[in-house]
């Protein structure tokens, strides 16, 4: 990604969006909703998106998982392209109080491409952090049916 953003900043952009969806969620629409979300008055500089993939390549936060005390949602595409679903089971498996749903048949961005399935997920996750479960209870993995 880095040397295809320094060759061509254009392509690599369109490279990274197509990633982002299944062939089923590529519809003109979502394709153009994302587009106009990501708009910006300013121009983005080079460094700072060389900056952002240093982060995401070197930082390794997997020590800390144990330690987040609060209650988590992790909401995941089991067809994402950009990050594997192994890696949202993982931190399901290592954050406590954590939640997983995963949305099948679905990319990177389930709260554009899965709408109300998405919300759904949230409004339940927030019904179990507002009391409905016991204090150590983990909530299971979901395939996105509402459980």
């Amino acid at each position: 990604m880095r040397s295809r953003l320094l060759r061509d900043r254009l392509l690599a952009f369109s490279s990274f969006h197509q990633i982002l969806f299944t062939d089923q969620e590529k519809t003109q629409s979502l394709m153009l909703k994302v587009r106009d979300s990501l708009k910006t008055d300013q121009e983005i500089s080079e460094q700072a998106l060389l900056d952002g993939l240093n982060i995401l390549e070197e930082a390794d936060l997997r020590t800390v998982l144990s330690a987040i005390k609060i209650p988590v949602l992790i909401i995941h595409g089991d067809s994402d392209q950009l990050c594997p679903v192994g890696a949202a089971r993982y931190l399901h498996q290592h954050i406590p109080h954590s939640q997983l749903r995963i949305f099948p048949n679905c990319g990177h961005l389930p709260f554009l491409t899965r709408e109300e399935e998405f919300n759904q997920a949230l409004d339940d996750f927030l019904m179990w952090i507002g009391g409905a479960r016991p204090a150590d209870q983990r909530f299971p993995i979901s395939t996105g049916k509402k459980i």
